[in-house]
């Protein structure tokens, strides 16, 4: 019985995080609001086991705080050890070592009372070195061992006489 109330609570809790969120169409947004609100808003749409954490985001130079137009934020997110059940703050989540990295655009537009959010969110190549190529010397060495290959194993005795 205990446990059906604690889901009843989660869900409850749940769709209270699903609402849109209040937005004052007269207030401004700073991008550093506007970013905090992205990452809620993907936390709380995906049906990820983890909680994403911002890990970096571009400076808009021509952002407008009163969001007169459509606003566009970029910025990447990792994955943290929090599941998503923890409802922890996430900045208080350590990331991941092997967690997935994520290249986000959000989109924030004004619509009177609410603020929408559209994120948009691909998965990131592997970051893995790249290995670089040492130039002609592996080149000449793989020559040198085919030229081997090539010569007889057995030395060849070769007779002269010279008189003096």
């Amino acid at each position: 019985m205990g446990s059906i109330r604690v889901v009843v609570l989660l869900l409850l809790l749940g769709l209270k995080c699903a609402e849109p969120t209040p937005f004052n169409g007269n207030a401004l947004l700073s991008q550093a609001q506007a970013l905090d609100i992205a990452i809620q808003v993907y936390n709380n749409e995906r049906k990820e086991e983890y909680v994403f954490r911002v890990l970096g985001a571009q400076s808009q130079k021509d952002w407008d705080p009163t969001l007169s137009k459509p606003q566009s934020l970029i910025f990447t997110i990792k994955e943290t050890e929090c599941k998503v059940v923890e409802n922890l703050y996430t900045e208080q989540c350590p990331f991941k070592d092997n967690g997935q990295v994520k290249n986000c655009r959000g989109l924030f537009t004004d619509e009177g009372e609410s603020l929408s959010v559209e994120n948009i969110c691909e998965l990131q190549e592997s970051t893995r070195p790249v290995r670089a190529r040492r130039g002609l010397r592996k080149f000449f060495k793989k020559v040198k061992e085919k030229i081997k290959k090539l010569l007889p194993k057995k030395a060849i005795m070769l007779h002269w006489s010279r008189r003096f």
